[in-house]
């Protein structure tokens, strides 16, 4: 299984319109927040290039403006299951560290935790979880670093999964 994962895009989309059209194969596209209205648009297309593909996102504090989103959502892929962990991470203190997203993967006995909102790429392996930032598709940081997304692979089969940082 093959997702794509992108983050803080703010509502400049022809990014991930070039990734999906250059990508074609993939089996999910996942949206890390900070998409300023942009879902229907992205959904649009993914229809277009992969008909039937799911799209999932959450939102992050500049789609939030209420706040009354949840911090996270955790979603299943595969069979027997790897629990993945989505969240822009604005609300788990990203930013500040990885204490809260290290917690809330625990609790939710995530695999994989996929996160957003610092604008820069990361990967990290730790106790068995994946954790990955794939950066921001359209306002990196810092401002010279190359616009970012991510690939998230998954084998249900031998149990591997892994991530990769690719740049535009």
């Amino acid at each position: 299984m093959k997702c794509l994962v992108f983050s803080d895009s703010h509502g400049k989309n022809d990014r991930i319109f070039t990734v999906l059209r250059r990508e074609k194969d993939f089996d999910l596209v996942i949206h890390l927040g900070d998409l300023l209205y942009g879902e229907e648009e992205i959904g649009r297309v993914i229809e277009q290039v992969k008909p039937l593909c799911p799209f999932k996102y959450v939102y992050g504090n500049c789609d939030d403006y209420a706040g009354i989103q949840p911090a996270y959502t955790v979603i299943t892929c595969g069979s027997p299951g790897f629990r993945i962990l989505l969240t822009h991470g604005h609300r788990l203190g990203v930013s500040r560290g990885m204490e809260e997203l290290r917690r809330a993967a625990v609790k939710e006995d995530a695999r994989i935790v996929l996160y957003g909102h610092t604008h820069k790429a990361d990967i990290l392996k730790e106790n068995g979880i994946l954790f990955m930032n794939p950066g921001s598709i359209s306002e990196p940081r810092p401002r010279k670093t190359r616009a970012s997304y991510g690939i998230l692979s998954i084998d249900p089969e031998s149990g591997r999964y892994d991530g990769e940082i690719c740049y535009l």
